[in-house]
């Protein structure tokens, strides 16, 4: 007690560090396992041969690098036919961008030559429905179809003929390679596949317009100033990965045997 009442306590600053709450440790981004690009096309043919809807939106996703939420509750009424786009709707958005153009993604003839194969039962009906009701009504499959048939693909090596489904370089908690996911191996192997010295791809593509194809817009002022979305070059790029994408198959061929 002092004389003009109560002194600090000279541990009261040792008890606040004591007592102050643990700052959060960011972890290291993990990224999802995925198939090395190169081996995307013999993954198509393998998809393709395998038939199945799953396996053909598989491939859908594999030439528009869409994400598997967009791609497994795609509507018929989000596809422009005419214009060779699809705009996402805004609830199966990611990012729930009320700009349709931050939601388009430009098709090429391929991905156009799967939907016109396809049946449409209505316009808001699913275009790789997993079941249709009496009624035509029709039921989305749930987000581990994905890797259900990777998974299935997996088990019957005599198709894989060769074909390796697990990423080295993502080890499992045992240390050993990882599965590869749909999502890593459709958006890492565009990525990678724009942007791979070998082919000088990052030479033919302009690096922005590579980040717009995947639906990635950092834009700090929300397109106030910068609205040229590079539509011509994204089209050509895209058009570009589908016929790498498609290298090692004839695409017809299994559409016709639907």
């Amino acid at each position: 007690m002092g004389t003009y009442g109560i002194t600090q306590n000279p541990c009261n600053e040792e008890l606040k560090l004591l007592l102050a709450p643990a700052k959060k440790v960011k972890k290291e981004t993990q990224n999802r396992p995925a198939l090395p690009y190169k081996q995307i096309p013999r993954l198509i043919k393998l998809l393709l041969e395998t038939g199945g809807t799953d396996a053909l939106m598989f491939v859908f996703s594999l030439l528009t690098s869409a994400r598997s939420q967009a791609v497994r509750l795609a509507q018929w009424n989000e596809i422009d036919f005419e214009g060779a786009k699809w705009i996402i709707s805004l609830e199966h958005d990611k990012q729930k961008r009320l700009d349709p153009r931050k939601r388009t993604i430009f098709l090429s003839t391929q991905a156009i030559q799967i939907l016109r194969s396809l049946p449409k039962l209505a316009e808001k009906a699913y275009i790789f429905p997993s079941g249709v009701k009496r009624n035509g009504a029709t039921s989305n499959y749930s987000d581990g179809q994905f890797s259900i048939l990777i998974n299935r693909l997996n088990d019957s090596s005599e198709l894989l003929g060769g074909l390796d489904l697990y990423d080295p370089n993502v080890l499992d908690e045992f240390g050993k390679p990882s599965l590869i996911t749909q999502h890593g191996t459709v958006r890492s192997g565009f990525k990678t596949w724009a942007r791979d010295d070998e082919l000088e791809n990052f030479k033919k593509y302009d690096e922005k317009a590579v980040e717009y194809c995947m639906l990635h817009f950092r834009d700090a002022y929300n397109g106030a100033y910068d609205r040229a979305n590079m539509v011509k070059h994204c089209r050509e790029i895209m058009q570009d990965w589908a016929n790498f994408c498609i290298s090692e198959a004839e695409l017809s061929k299994y559409l016709k045997s639907r």
